[in-house]
């Protein structure tokens, strides 16, 4: 009811208010009043058309906002796919790093264990005390500790630099599952339905 009032009083309202001078022709004055009328209807014929023509394809428009959703959900699982590989690699760098500095000092606990057997008398030599075999496992133990602590503190600098990485990596990751989720949820809207329209139209006008 509110539209049809709205559309007959407009209706009246261009029909009355034109101004003829009486001649067949159209003056540039008559063209000129005329204008603002013009503008008028023809947004009347798009306010008017655009809901039916949403309603009679309406089926078709669902189809292709479902069509629109895939395929906005696909491109988005592409992207985050690429972004997780690059997550996925530099995680197993990390652990592989961990690992090796584990391995480490699993080598050096050994050496050392070595050298508190043969101290205590259940070593090679079975001697207790600080003979030359203790002596010479105590300057390999010495030497061991050394390059496993510099070999430890490359490694951790590098888990560092890694981890940065990753933090940044795990933020580009949650932006854009949100990004995605929005996407999705704007495919339910009016834009996204004028647009699914638009698509379908065009379609049909290039058949």
């Amino acid at each position: 009811i509110f539209w049809g009032l709205l559309i007959f009083n407009l209706d009246r309202f261009i029909v009355n208010t034109m101004y003829s001078d009486g001649k067949h022709t159209i003056s540039l004055k008559e063209l000129g009043l005329g204008s603002p009328r013009i503008v008028i209807a023809i947004f009347l014929g798009v306010v008017i058309s655009t809901p039916i023509e949403m309603r009679i394809f309406e089926d078709e428009i669902g189809k292709e906002l479902n069509s629109m959703q895939i395929e906005e959900t696909n491109r988005a699982k592409e992207k985050n796919n690429e972004l997780y590989a690059k997550i996925k690699e530099k995680e197993l760098k990390v652990e592989e790093y961990i690992q090796k500095q584990a391995e480490n000092e699993s080598e050096l606990t050994a050496l050392e264990n070595k050298l508190y057997a043969e101290t205590n008398g259940t070593g090679v030599t079975g001697k207790i005390g600080y003979g030359p075999a203790a002596k010479q496992l105590q300057e390999a133990v010495d030497r061991k500790r050394n390059a496993v602590r510099e070999a430890n503190e490359k490694l951790d600098k590098q888990i560092d630099i890694i981890r940065s990485e990753l933090k940044i990596l795990y933020s580009e990751r949650d932006k854009s599952i949100a990004n995605t989720d929005n996407a999705t949820a704007k495919m339910t809207g009016f834009t996204a339905r004028m647009e699914a329209m638009y698509n379908i139209t065009s379609w049909k006008n290039e058949e």
